[in-house]
């Protein structure tokens, strides 16, 4: 209605809910479940453990899908 070109912030609100709780345990259901199959095979992951190692993973690939919509949609 506005005449915008909206698809650059579909991109960014599906990348950003993607990719944005992948840095807790109970950011997104594939953590959750990861985590309860390591408990049935006897490795305890604790939230700080997870979100020590996740939180930097998923701060490059939200920089990434940034840099990748600058370049594509901004440029």
């Amino acid at each position: 209605m506005t005449g915008m070109n909206l698809e650059p912030i579909w991109w960014a609100l599906s990348l950003g809910a993607c990719f944005g709780g992948n840095g807790t345990v109970l950011g997104g259901s594939d953590s959750v479940i990861a985590r309860g199959m390591g408990e049935d095979h006897g490795e305890k992951i604790t939230f700080g453990e997870y979100f020590r190692l996740a939180l930097p993973l998923m701060i490059r690939t939200i920089i990434f899908d940034s840099i990748y919509l600058l370049i594509f949609y901004i440029s």
